[in-house]
Parts: structure tokens; C-alpha cells; sequence
């Protein structure tokens, strides 16, 4: 080697003198150099929610704009899956609705079928918040979540930062 070169070693550890410390996840986490653990799935969103609820509340296709922001209003929350006997139809949100109260539209004539948007994706329990999170912010207002035969969660971009 000539005079001025810089040689680089490197030289292989193989951390077994740190084994029961920094590859010890217990004792990473007692010393706080591990994130606190976050939801991973659609069942411990739902688990965590401020104001969990039994089921999703939803509309009916012929249920008035008035009834439709009523129950907004009630249960203080911003969209309404509309459903029929089997399948779900589609989805009121709030911009619809003051829209039509900014045009001073008569909401007892105005059926949800008429200002429904497209269906909210359905997920599984085990969809994960990745997933959720990626459906999200493609548009979605929220995200349906299957509990069982005709029983629905729902998951918001609330819901996530909670």
C-alpha cells in the first residue's frame, strides 16, 4: 500500500456478547428502544374505538335525506351505509347532504338511493391496517368491516389515528 492510501477493515460481529440485551425484545422494550405496539388488524381497530358500537348503523334506500341526517346528527357520525334485504347499496356522506341544505333542497323528498355514493369496501377481521389503511386513501370514506352474516364494523381515517 502506498503512502496516503486510507484501508478500510471490516471486521464481523456477531453480537454474542450482546445477545441478552439488544436481541432480548423484553428487555428492548423495558429500556423504550421498541415502538409501543399498534393495531395490526381490523378486529383491534375496532376493539380500540373510542365509542365501539354493536353493529354499523345503516339506512334503508328509501329512507329521506331528513331521517338520513338525523341519524347523523344522533350518533354524531359522518356517512350511513345504505342497504337493502341483502346486499349493501351504497353509502351516504355528509357533503351530499349539506349540499342540499346549502341549496335549500326539500330533504324529505330526496331518498338516500338518489344521493348514494358507490358502496363501502367489506373487509375481513383479519384484513390488516396496511390494507385498510391503503383503501383509505384510494377515496374511500370508510371501510365496512364483516362480523358476521349481516353484521358490519366500520373503520374510519378517525379510527386509525386513535
Amino acid at each position: 500500500m502506498d503512502s496516503g492510501q486510507t484501508l478500510v477493515a471490516l471486521i464481523c460481529e456477531s453480537g454474542e456478547r450482546y445477545l441478552s440485551k439488544i436481541f432480548n425484545d423484553a428487555w428492548m422494550a423495558e429500556n423504550q428502544f421498541l415502538e409501543e405496539d399498534i393495531s395490526n388488524t381490523a378486529l383491534e381497530i375496532l376493539m380500540t374505538k373510542a365509542t365501539p358500537m354493536d353493529h354499523c348503523l345503516t339506512i334503508k334506500p328509501d329512507t329521506t335525506a331528513t331521517d338520513a341526517m338525523g341519524i347523523m346528527r344522533k350518533y354524531e357520525i359522518s356517512q350511513l351505509p345504505v342497504v337493502d334485504d341483502t346486499n349493501v347499496l351504497g353509502v351516504i356522506t355528509e357533503g351530499p347532504i349539506i349540499d342540499l341544505l346549502i341549496s335549500k333542497k326539500e330533504l324529505d323528498h330526496i331518498r338516500a338511493s338518489e344521493i348514494m355514493d358507490e358502496p363501502l369496501p367489506v373487509v375481513e377481521l383479519s384484513t390488516s391496517v396496511e390494507r385498510i389503511s391503503a383503501l383509505l386513501a384510494s377515496g374511500n370514506h370508510a371501510v365496512m368491516v364483516r362480523l358476521g352474516e349481516w353484521n358490519y364494523g366500520i373503520i374510519t381515517k378517525f379510527d386509525l389515528i386513535h
